[in-house]
């Protein structure tokens, strides 16, 4: 059927009259059959020489394990953009694809192919698990795990999406890098919504090529290795870069890395930096490059970096942020709390073209480095210093305490208290389009001038919907309203209290937002059937629901 609509659609007013087939496969059935869901073929690659534009294939898998599929995947045809070759699990079903060896589980050389649903296990194997060398390809919610070199590698293509994916367990064993995700050249990539860890390199890299306006946005990024990892995000000659609402945490110095959570060097232009949480790293936030060669434009707005770790080896672990050879840097409202280490590390290229201004600083060390080497226009003022060993000389306006008024610290709750002395204490210039009437210090604007509420809110403040479908096996959509901005947490346990996956932590707009849940734990590991609960968190308020996973 897809060959002869093709045809059609060709010869009689093109691509908007192409009717869509839909097949199947089952490596499972008796027989090699046609495609159709009675007599599916047998292999994926025995399908993909008959999928073209706007085809899908879904292929059969298990119900309480996966049905494994152990294939290295040709593609045959292109789709487009309007008609994308869709290749995903039957609904309901579970399907591993596994590779191993020295090629790729697939390589995207034609445009237009959605991956969904489906995992991908490269079995230690020592090339690239997926590899893109093409366009308008989207993965979407799958899991890609076990590789000795990266994740996924972008090496051409424009508007590729690689979205509410899980990807892990990428190590060399050896000195060598092993990314989560590399992009080395694309228009348009945008990489938002996934959960990447344990990575031997960099859980997400731009490399040294021709990458320009990537979105990095909502992705949570981490690692348990310690030492073993290098950082978060690591950005190096690109264009055009936004990186929004992500959560790092977990990076630490090793030979090869200063544990930061983000790198920003070699020659990075116009990168925005905002809405994102660091923790629980050696460092921070660095920026520079060598002479020649440096950053250019970089914006920092309402970042909170808070509570890193000074494993006192060194006398440098535990900075807030490094500047160190960067032109045009701009700073505005971010948090900076519980810095063991230097609050600002500047070294000798320092930064030409500063603004920084409205930001907090709480319980933060001595400067490592000169403030003369900021240089240029250079504009310091109405930052808020607490509890501060350092604060950059000449400001005309700072803000000195000793105490900001967190909300709860302890908790990880970086908000501001009623009565905080850094509410409407920002740059007047910044107008007056705010609750008070004048821009706060700090990453988080005070929103409630009657006082803040530490009960949590009536219910019908935010609502927490039912999962559907419900039961469910392996998916389900968790659906809930925001009546505000906030940082939200969703999180899944079972019936014993045990967390189990984290699905989001990270600011998000009011309004009706939907995750995915695939019974997986947090190492995307199946979870065995049975009673869960997911517990949506908005600041300090929560609400649970009881949802059931039938395998």
């Amino acid at each position: 059927m897809g060959k002869r609509w093709i045809i059609m659609a060709l010869l009689f007013g093109g691509w908007g009259a192409i009717c869509a087939g839909t097949y199947y496969v089952d490596n499972a059935a008796a027989d090699q059959g046609d495609g159709s869901f009675a007599r599916p073929w047998r292999s994926i690659n025995a399908a993909l020489p008959n999928l073209f534009a706007g085809d899908t294939l879904y292929i059969r898998g298990g119900q309480s394990k996966p049905q494994i599929y152990p294939e290295h995947l040709t593609l045959v045809n292109a789709g487009t953009p309007e008609h994308p070759i869709v290749i995903m699990a039957f609904p309901g079903e579970w399907v591993e694809i596994q590779g191993g060896g020295t090629t790729s589980i697939v390589t995207l050389n034609k445009g237009g192919y959605v991956f969904e649903n489906l995992v991908f296990n490269h079995l230690d194997g020592e090339s690239d698990a997926i590899r893109i060398k093409s366009s308008y390809n989207v993965l979407r919610n799958c899991t890609i795990k076990n590789g000795k070199r990266d994740g996924i590698d972008i090496g051409r293509g424009d508007y590729n999406i690689i979205e509410n994916c899980t990807l892990f367990d990428f190590d060399t064993g050896t000195t060598q890098d092993a990314h989560g995700i590399v992009l080395d050249e694309g228009i348009g990539t945008i990489i938002r919504n996934n959960r990447i860890f344990d990575c031997s390199g960099d859980c997400i890299q731009i490399y040294s090529g021709t990458a320009r306006w990537t979105v990095i946005e909502n992705n949570e990024l981490y690692t348990t290795l310690g030492s073993g990892s290098e950082n978060a995000i690591d950005i190096k000659t690109t264009f055009g870069v936004m990186i929004l609402g992500n959560v790092m945490y977990g990076f630490r110095r090793s030979a090869g890395s200063q544990g930061n959570a983000v790198v920003i060097h070699h020659d990075a232009d116009s990168v925005v930096m905002r809405d994102n949480r660091i923790y629980d790293s050696n460092g921070g936030i660095r920026i520079g490059g060598k002479p020649g060669d440096w950053p250019d434009h970089v914006i920092l707005e309402r970042n909170l970096v808070h509570d890193l770790v000074d494993e006192g080896r060194y006398s440098v672990d535990g900075y807030a942020i490094q500047l160190d050879g960067l032109a045009d840097l701009t700073m505005h409202n971010n948090t900076f709390a519980n810095i063991p280490g230097p609050l600002f590390w500047i070294d000798s290229d320092g930064a030409v073209d500063v603004d920084i201004r409205n930001n907090l600083f709480a319980n933060g060390q001595e400067f490592h480095g000169s403030q003369s080497n900021l240089r240029g226009n250079v504009l310091i003022d109405y930052n808020g210093w607490f509890n501060c060993q350092e604060r950059f000389d000449g400001e005309a306006h700072p803000i000195v305490g000793t105490d900001p008024m967190f909300v709860d610290p302890g908790a990880y709750d970086y908000r501001l208290q009623a009565g905080s002395p850094a509410i409407d204490a920002g740059d007047p210039s910044f107008g007056t389009n705010y609750p008070g009437g004048r821009i706060d210090l700090g990453a988080f604007e005070f929103e409630q001038p009657t006082g803040f509420r530490a009960g949590a809110d009536p219910l019908q403040d935010y609502l927490l919907l039912t999962n559907y479908p419900n039961p469910f096996n392996p998916l389900t959509t968790i659906e809930f309203f925001l009546p505000r901005s906030g940082w939200v947490q969703l999180e899944i346990f079972n019936i014993a209290g045990q967390k189990i996956r984290r699905l989001i932590s990270a600011p998000m707009a009011a309004g009706t937002h939907r995750l995915q849940w695939d019974a997986t734990d947090r190492t995307g590991q199946p979870v065995p059937g049975g009673v869960y609960f997911y517990r949506l968190i908005l600041e300090n308020q929560h609400q649970t629901r009881r949802m059931v996973l039938l395998r």
